[in-house]
């Protein structure tokens, strides 16, 4: 009997480690943007989906330019881990533009996220270099970015004990964003974090 319950119990924590290892992948959207400036005072808006192994989310951007280098963001979203129960997520950021003559445009990312669910409290963020440019077809720009992610996560073992322990992760994204008219982008994006995603949405600019 004592055998069962701990066989119990250690298949309902591994089960939920899994699920909290998934969850840095659909906080918020990707990168889903450019590294090239922007004009003050323009604001942009995202509504995408990110989808992982185990995991689904949606979530929509609100995106101002502070300079014509500097734009900060915020997302809301939804997301539903593996065990079914979706929970509102958030995160926020911002993208300096270097000023540098090279052939590709060349930006700094910083965001920062928190979700909190029934089984998990994460919180977090990444540091990227973003590399961005326009592609021989007209409208079209391929962008990628490499960096690190920090987490911490709090995660429920059982109903009264819980784990906490901070994770480094490289971060790296690839994606393509192609303008369908002159104020709507339509994207789609593959990265990895602990775990492979892509993600996929329009922009509004």
């Amino acid at each position: 009997m004592m055998a069962k319950r701990w066989m119990a119990g250690t298949g309902v924590g591994l089960a939920l480690a899994w699920n909290s290892c998934v969850l840095a992948q659909g906080v918020g959207l990707q990168v889903a943007d450019t590294a090239d400036n922007r004009t003050a005072g323009e604001t942009e808006f995202t509504l995408g989906t990110v989808l992982a192994t185990h995991m689904a989310s949606t979530a929509g951007r609100a995106q101002v330019s502070v300079q014509d280098n500097f734009r900060v963001f915020a997302d809301l979203g939804w997301s539903d881990p593996d065990t079914g129960r979706g929970n509102l997520a958030a995160q926020v950021g911002g993208l300096y533009a270097l000023d540098l003559d090279l052939v590709s445009d060349l930006g700094i990312r910083l965001a920062g996220y928190y979700v909190d669910t029934d089984t998990v409290n994460l919180m977090g963020g990444d540091l990227m270099l973003l590399s961005s440019g326009e592609l021989l077809l007209d409208g079209l720009f391929l962008y990628g970015g490499l960096g690190v992610d920090v987490a911490d996560r709090e995660t429920a073992i059982s109903l009264t004990e819980s784990s906490d322990h901070t994770e480094i992760n490289p971060a790296v994204t690839i994606g393509a964003l192609y303008r369908l008219t002159a104020h709507v982008s339509a994207y789609v994006e593959a990265s990895h974090v602990d775990e492979g995603m892509i993600g996929f949405g329009v922009k509004y600019r």
